[in-house]
């Protein structure tokens, strides 16, 4: 039996159990439940199995879903065969659910486009940056320009379901000490009109003054450190976010050269990275206005307790334990098989977890199946529910980050 075919005879057969062996359910009714499935682009994605207490359905071509009659809390299964990925949300009590196939990037069901850009020629000593952002939902990415250059070609994907897109084309140019230039453009791109050709020289610019932010490392024994500083626009897309400097290193303080904020910009993003040596570490977003001083927080990852590395004969009733970890947030556990290509994510509250696919017949007959997990814990989150309700904002300015930890093994059978 192939991956595929045996990741989907699990999670069916899983949860048709599940059905006719609901779990006691103590709350109320939810008389519908509508929600979404995305990507971690935030694209919507169709065709995903959607299992809630044994009720399935399936998203639709804007990654929509409907069940109704549902006891809550609820746990809530979604799951792509193509990808031999499913993700299981514990503990939910909401009607609107905005859920994640994590691990998962489905490429089909794309609109793309080639936006061909003419601007002033680079000066010798200056090099620019071209980026197309927008308050829509897309994937592109950063543009570099160097001295000599005068036009340059930006790709722009986005979901199938909408025709068109639009937004701003982002030119800035520097030189080694300061920044010279600003041009925005709005630009519409259709899918009907490919390929795309625009000229700068009708854009708003501006001369942004020059300034900086300093950031300090936090006063943990790390191994590596990188510090990234984006340009970060109000209401527009988190893939509209322009990388304006980057630095890798141990240096107890950077002083991070950007320009001053830029018309409808809000602050800037400084997200960090911080590894230890045991291969665990954690990310965090800080959100900062030009002359700010920030320094990165002291977290503290979570890591796995039981089972022992190298666990054999494992199976559904395996309790997977996991520490504390700092900060409040919610646990994403996620179990990764190395030979049969299965993918795994548990979303919950709890400090420990069981995947219980692991009892099934499959499993044994396949053989001893390794797998590698982890557990990643996301801030500032105070349940499942905070974690899956809809955005209010397209950016969210508040501290998050993400604490990852080290890897174990383990496999099904004892050899």
């Amino acid at each position: 039996m192939t991956s595929h075919r045996l990741f989907y005879f699990i999670i069916l057969v899983f949860f048709f159990e599940l059905g006719i062996n609901p779990k006691e359910i103590k709350a109320g009714y939810l008389g519908f439940v509508s929600g979404t499935v995305t990507d971690e682009r935030n694209f919507p994605l169709q065709y995903i199995k959607v299992i809630i207490n044994g009720a399935e359905t399936e998203t639709d071509r804007y990654g929509k879903f409907r069940l109704q009659n549902i006891p809550t809390p609820y746990d809530v299964t979604i799951a792509d065969k193509n990808t031999s990925t499913a993700v299981i949300y514990e503990n939910i009590n909401i009607d609107n659910p905005e859920l994640i196939l994590f691990g998962a990037v489905i490429d089909k069901n794309l609109n793309a486009a080639f936006i061909n850009v003419k601007f002033p020629e680079i000066p010798q000593k200056s090099t620019a940056i071209l980026k197309f952002i927008s308050q829509d939902e897309f994937s592109s990415r950063l543009i570099e320009a160097f001295s000599g250059d005068n036009n340059k070609t930006i790709p722009v994907y986005w979901p199938q379901t909408k025709s068109s897109i639009s937004g701003k084309i982002i030119f800035i140019q520097k030189d080694t000490y300061e920044y010279e230039s600003f041009i925005e453009k709005n630009i519409t791109v259709s899918k009907s009109n490919i390929p795309v050709k625009t000229n700068l020289k009708s854009g708003n610019s501006v001369n942004p003054k020059t300034s900086s932010i300093i950031v300090n490392s936090p006063d943990k024994n790390y191994t590596a450190k990188s510090v990234n500083v984006y340009a970060d626009f109000m209401d527009f897309s988190e893939n509209s976010e322009i990388l304006l400097y980057s630095d890798e290193g141990k240096l107890n303080s950077v002083k991070c050269i950007i320009p001053e904020l830029f018309p409808f910009s809000g602050k800037y993003k400084v997200k960090s990275n911080v590894q230890f040596k045991n291969g665990s570490g954690y990310e965090t977003n800080n959100f900062v206005k030009p002359n700010d001083k920030v320094s990165i927080q002291n977290e503290s990852p979570p890591e796995p307790q039981t089972p022992t590395d190298n666990f054999l004969g494992a199976n559904g009733n395996t309790e997977f334990y996991y520490s504390l970890g700092s900060g409040t947030g919610v646990y994403i556990v996620q179990f990764k098989s190395v030979n049969t290509k299965l993918n795994f994510y548990i979303v919950t509250k709890e400090r420990s977890t069981r995947l219980n696919y692991l009892s099934r017949d499959e499993f044994r007959r396949s053989g001893s199946v390794e797998f590698r997990w982890r557990v990643n814990k996301y801030l500032t989150y105070f349940s499942v529910d905070d974690f899956v309700k809809p955005s209010v904002f397209k950016n969210d300015i508040g501290y998050k980050a993400i604490l990852y930890s080290q890897e174990r093994t383990f496999k099904t059978g004892y050899y």
